[in-house]
């Protein structure tokens, strides 16, 4: 019997997520020097996920959903900030 797998496209989605952090972040340095930033702007530009991540899963564990449903809904909107 062939099992059906509801969570590879959500996977696939966190992981593309990922791939994408990790390619830009190295570069972040050397791309906000271009654009003027200061050294401290470009740090707290890096710490901003770390630290959206740490502040916010206590905000989503607070709502007692399952990991699915969090998943879900933290792609879609972060599918809906990428135009802006």
């Amino acid at each position: 019997m062939k099992q059906k797998r509801p969570l590879l496209p959500l996977f696939s989605v966190v992981f593309v997520d990922m791939l994408g952090f990790g390619l830009i972040l190295p570069l972040l340095p050397y791309i906000a020097a271009n654009w003027g930033a200061r050294p401290a702007m470009i740090g707290l530009i890096g710490a901003a996920y770390p630290l959206g991540q740490f502040f916010g899963a206590p905000l989503v564990g607070l709502f007692r959903i399952g990991l699915e449903e969090s998943h879900y809904c933290c792609s879609v909107l972060q599918e809906h900030s990428y135009p802006y």
